[in-house]
């Protein structure tokens, strides 16, 4: 598709979406935490299952993580996310280490990464629909296909996969809960 095609598909996407009452953002002026909330099974709250980020690896001078419900994970210290231009990022309780989204294809985690690598890409969005509670977040505008999902590598716990492809997996949203 070329350039000029693709930003005319953009425009008209733009334009559907601000008549359906939908606005997306890629900046958000506040930090916020993310919780899954279920889409095929009834929830215990309107917020869903907090969310927080659970060690997966680490190399020398880098360190990984996966985006996991507080249940399976427990409290890890990193408390808050910011959304800049796109770009997701997560605050350690410290307020000094920042761990960066990586980009997210189908069939990925929802990871992050510490260290002297740059990961990220401009791809996450928050949209939020006329008379929700919260916004939900999204990867390239999609905001309908996360799931959680059990992941092994370590201890076992129940991560965030985008498009998913494994097994035992259950469909949410991932809402954003701006914090105070």
């Amino acid at each position: 598709m070329s350039p000029s095609t693709s930003a005319i598909i953009s425009v008209f996407s733009l334009g559907l979406a601000a008549l359906s009452g939908v606005v997306a953002q890629d900046t958000l002026p506040y930090n916020f935490t993310l919780a899954a909330l279920n889409v095929t099974e009834p929830n215990a709250n309107s917020t869903g299952a907090p969310l927080v980020l659970a060690t997966s690896g680490a190399l020398p001078g880098l360190r990984s993580y996966v985006t996991a419900t507080y249940a399976s994970a427990g409290f890890t210290g990193w408390s808050e996310l910011g959304l800049e231009g796109g770009v997701l990022n997560a605050y350690y309780q410290d307020e000094l280490n920042v761990a960066n989204a990586t980009i997210i294809e189908s069939g990925s985690w929802m990871a992050y990464v510490t260290g002297d690598v740059d990961v990220s890409g401009e791809q996450y969005s928050v949209v939020e629909s006329e008379g929700a509670e919260y916004g939900k977040l999204a990867v390239n505008g999609d905001a309908d296909s996360w799931s959680l999902c059990p992941h092994s590598f370590g201890q076992p716990k129940m991560a965030v996969m985008y498009e998913a492809t494994e097994r035992f997996c259950y469909a949410v949203t991932l809402q954003v809960v701006p914090l105070e």
